[in-house]
């Protein structure tokens, strides 16, 4: 029944343009990235009392981070694609470079112009930077799960062919039919079979950010420190872009390298924001780039114990986001272990003749108050 509904969708069902008016044409793209941004915005005036924002403080941030973040896409985007853009000859290829109503974004670029943004207005706002973007973020998310679908309408963002006995994949929305050939000197690096199904990787991707706005939002609500979601943001992007990234065939080499450009930043941004959200997590701010110490030893904590904390801190995690009780294992603490050390040497712990010396200094006073004790008893005749 599925099959048989799914075969039904055509091929191609909308064309880039949805709609000329007044001699422009309105492109899909355009429209589907805005709906996005809408979408966001709504949701982030419903998230954002809990950083003490009111709804004209998110829509005057969104009027800040949204070009801040197109110029930086845009930036990103051509300096990806060097080769088409330069050297500039002419006035007319100069001017292509700010020709952004042609195509050519890239999210890898926009997120640090719009976390730019959010730094402009935060100071000017006298609000935590990180605890912002931290609920921002979410809502960044949800925009590109929907916005992604603007690549569809312009064939673009797809996977390697699928094989001809792959009739499921041969069907929208798993499959996206290619209609046309790639012109090898034009933007995009790699030339595919035209008139061919393939894998729908806008659709793997848009399916993976739902999921992380889901997990955003339940970090959210269980994290004190919202910046932390900021971190949980940058990781779950970079990995699903990555993942996605390493099927694309329209994804963006550099030279010989093995991988594409996209992975490589995302190979980078992980690890980071993995340790910086741990760390935020733990302390509420980035200022001290330490993991809280277990006790008031000022030595640098090793190495081994930094590793040991970063899957402590996973399994606490764990444990709130699914509501289940982890068992921790019993450890000896550091007098425990000091007491056993100096017992099998034979020597008196530390800690032992700090008592007995404590001890023999209390005994006086503990004369004096059952003298003063015995004095009460004779004077009041025992009576209160």
């Amino acid at each position: 029944m599925l099959e048989s509904i799914l075969s039904a969708i055509p091929k191609r069902m909308l064309g880039p343009t949805a709609f000329e008016a007044l001699g422009f044409s309105v492109k899909w793209y355009g429209i589907v990235i805005v709906f996005g941004m809408i979408v966001g915005l709504l949701l982030f005036t419903r998230l954002s009392k809990s950083v003490k924002l009111t709804s004209d403080d998110c829509i005057s941030m969104f009027l800040v981070c949204i070009p801040a973040g197109i110029i930086c896409a845009r930036l990103g985007y051509v300096i990806s694609h060097t080769s088409y853009y330069f050297p500039i000859a002419t006035t007319a290829e100069f001017f292509e470079l700010f020709a952004i109503w042609d195509g050519g974004v890239t999210i890898i670029g926009g997120i640090p112009g719009g976390v730019l943004g959010a730094l402009v207005f935060a100071k000017v706002k006298k609000v935590k930077f990180l605890e912002v973007v931290g609920v921002a973020s979410i809502s960044l998310l949800l925009g590109q799960a929907i916005g992604r679908w603007a690549n569809f309408f312009n064939q673009e963002l797809y996977g390697p062919p699928v094989p001809e006995g792959a009739t499921f994949f041969q069907q929208f929305p798993f499959g996206v039919y290619i209609e046309n050939l790639l012109d090898p000197d034009a933007i995009g690096w790699h030339a595919t079979e035209a008139g061919a199904w393939h894998y729908s990787a806008v659709l793997y991707e848009s399916v993976l950010s739902f999921i992380g706005v889901a997990l955003l939002l339940l970090l959210f609500r269980k994290v004190k420190h919202k910046g932390t979601v900021f971190f949980g943001y940058l990781a779950w992007y970079f990995i699903s872009r990555a993942l996605v990234e390493s099927i694309r065939e329209d994804a963006v080499f550099l030279g010989n390298m093995p991988i594409s450009l996209g992975v490589l930043i995302s190979l980078i941004i992980i690890p980071i924001a993995v340790l910086l959200g741990i760390i935020y997590y733990q302390n509420g701010s980035l200022k001290r780039l330490t993991f809280k110490k277990l006790d008031d030893d000022p030595d640098v904590v090793p190495l081994g114990e930094i590793f040991r904390r970063i899957g402590a801190f996973f399994k606490r995690l764990f444990a709130k986001i699914t509501g289940k009780k982890i068992a921790e294992p019993s450890e000896k603490t550091t007098a425990e272990t000091t007491t056993e050390t100096t017992e099998n040497r034979g020597i008196e712990p530390p800690e032992t003749k700090a008592s007995d010396s404590a001890a023999s200094e209390s005994a006086p006073q503990a004369a004096e108050a059952e003298r003063l004790d015995e004095f009460k008893k004779k004077f009041y005749g025992g009576k209160k």
